[in-house]
């Protein structure tokens, strides 16, 4: 379980009479950040990350409260998969090799999964500049999925959940794992087991 509670964001500007945050992610659950401006859904996600503490409220996984002395442990229990890289000199496989240690999953392993969502093609070795964003994206929502993480954080780019991808997803929800996903795309929302709206 992943909650927060009258969770206030740091270096995000709010008006007096804006709300906490108040959520909680069981095991098996999609939680839906949606339509966050730009700021304060980076703020979110990196707090999730345990990369930013909250200004007041708490953050917990399984009733630990997770704070600067336990950030690492957790961080290494998740997944995450952002919204845009920039490494034009690095080759697909380099960008997977960095999101896992899990020496099991094996190249040949991994395009397999791949071919499940429809990437074909022997992109191991080519630039990221090769692909597209989107299907960058999707490529490590795979391999999030892979490495048996806890709860897996997505920073969608739209468009990069599709039908494939949200039965691949789906599956390792069935499985135990937790998503959160930020998006503004209706559909995706719809497919969330719960939603979470920016505090007005």
């Amino acid at each position: 379980m992943l909650e927060i509670k009258d969770g206030v964001l740091s270096g995000v500007e709010y008006s007096k009479t804006v709300a906490g945050i108040n959520f909680m992610v069981e095991a098996g659950e999609m939680l839906c950040i949606y339509a966050w401006h730009d700021k304060k859904r980076q703020a979110i996600i990196h707090t999730l990350l345990g990369l930013q503490p909250l200004k007041s409220g708490f953050f917990s996984i399984d009733g630990d409260v997770v704070d600067s002395r336990s950030a690492a442990y957790f961080r290494a229990h998740a997944a995450y998969v952002p919204h845009e890289l920039q490494f034009p000199s690095m080759t697909i496989g380099e960008i997977m090799q960095m999101m896992t240690i899990d020496k099991s999953l094996t190249k040949d392993k991994i395009e397999e999964e791949w071919n499940k969502i429809g990437i074909k093609g022997n992109l191991w070795e080519q630039a990221i500049s090769s692909v597209s964003q989107m299907v960058l994206q999707q490529m490590m929502m795979v391999v999030a999925v892979m490495k048996s993480s806890n709860y897996i954080i997505i920073d969608q780019i739209r468009g990069a959940v599709t039908p494939e991808m949200i039965v691949y997803l789906k599956q390792y929800t069935a499985s135990g794992g937790m998503i959160i996903i930020a998006t503004e795309d209706e559909e995706v929302k719809e497919l969330c087991d719960k939603t979470l709206l920016e505090p007005q």
